[in-house]
C-alpha cells in the first residue's frame, strides 16, 4: 500500500459550502420537529441566525420536498416525508400501538382523563398514541412530539426502569428547567427516580408543561422501553386518585405485553 492510499480524505474548498449547508439544514429540520405548534420564518431566522435569503432557498427545497410543510398561519411544521422517515425508524412500534389502542381507549373511558403511550428515544420522550378525554379542558399531545425525558411523568417512569449505571446517557448535559417545577437538580432527580422505583408509578406535577398533571408507569416489550399516562389539568387533580390510576395502567402494560408474546 502506498502513502496516498493511508492518507485520510481531504476536505477541498469546495467541500466547505457543502458541509456548511448540510448543518444549516440539520438545524433547521431539528428546530422545527421540536415545536409542536409550528414555527415561523423570523422564529427561526432569530433563533438560528442564519441570512434571510440563504434560509429562504432553505426552507424552499424543504418544503418542495415535503420535509417540512407550511400551514395557512405561515409556520412552518414537519412534513410528510420526514414523518415517512422517522417512522420507519421505529416500525417495532407499530405492533405495541396495534395492541394498546382498544387498551388505551378502555382505560380513558374508565379514568375519564386523557392516555398516552410513549417510548424512550436518546434523551427525549417520543408520544406514540394517544386517546383524548371527552372534557371540554382536556389534553392534547399529538404522536410524534418529544419532550425532555426528566420533565415527564412518563420519562421518569421509564428512567426509573433503566439500569441507574445507564439513566446519565439518557440525559442532556444541563437540565433545563419547562416550568417552574421542573426538577433540575441532578441529585434530586435521582431521589425521585428511587422514589418512583419503590412505589412502581411516577407523578408529574406541572413539571413538563403547567396547568398539568399525570401519572404514569413503564413497560417493557420487544426490547424497547415503554411507558402509559394518565394526564389530567391541574384543575381536576386528586392526589388520592394516584394509587388508582397507576394499578389500572399497570393492568393495561401488562395486557400489552402478553399480546405481544
Amino acid at each position: 500500500m502506498n502513502s496516498s492510499d493511508s492518507s485520510p480524505p481531504r476536505r477541498t474548498a469546495s467541500s466547505e459550502p457543502s458541509v456548511k449547508s448540510a448543518d444549516r439544514t440539520v438545524a433547521v429540520v431539528e428546530l422545527v420537529a421540536a415545536e409542536a405548534d409550528g414555527v415561523t420564518f423570523s422564529e427561526i431566522q432569530h433563533r438560528l441566525e442564519l441570512p434571510k435569503s440563504s434560509l429562504h432557498a432553505l426552507l424552499a427545497t424543504l418544503v418542495q420536498r415535503s420535509w417540512l410543510q407550511m400551514d395557512a398561519a405561515h409556520r412552518y411544521r414537519v412534513g410528510r416525508q420526514l414523518q415517512m422517515i422517522a417512522a420507519a425508524g421505529h416500525r417495532d412500534d407499530d405492533s405495541v400501538v396495534d395492541a394498546a389502542v382498544d387498551l388505551l381507549e378502555g382505560a380513558r373511558d374508565e379514568l375519564g382523563e386523557t392516555v398516552h403511550l410513549a417510548t424512550l428515544v436518546d434523551t427525549d420522550i417520543l408520544y406514540l398514541a394517544s386517546r383524548y378525554s371527552r372534557h371540554a379542558l382536556g389534553v392534547r399531545f399529538h404522536s410524534g412530539r418529544r419532550l425532555p425525558v426528566y420533565a415527564t411523568g412518563l420519562g421518569k417512569a421509564i428512567l426509573s426502569s433503566l439500569d441507574p449505571a445507564d439513566v446519565p446517557h439518557h440525559l442532556p448535559v444541563t437540565l433545563t428547567p419547562l416550568t417552574e417545577h421542573t426538577i433540575v437538580e441532578p441529585a434530586l432527580l435521582d431521589a425521585e427516580l428511587t422514589r418512583i422505583r419503590q412505589q412502581q408509578y411516577a407523578v408529574d406535577r406541572e413539571e413538563g408543561t403547567p396547568g398539568l398533571c399525570c401519572v404514569a408507569v413503564s413497560f417493557s416489550a420487544q426490547g424497547r422501553n415503554y411507558g402509559l399516562s394518565c394526564s389530567k389539568p391541574t384543575a381536576r387533580w386528586t392526589a388520592g386518585e394516584e394509587v388508582r390510576t397507576a394499578e389500572l395502567l399497570t393492568q393495561v402494560a401488562r395486557t400489552i405485553v402478553r399480546r405481544l408474546r
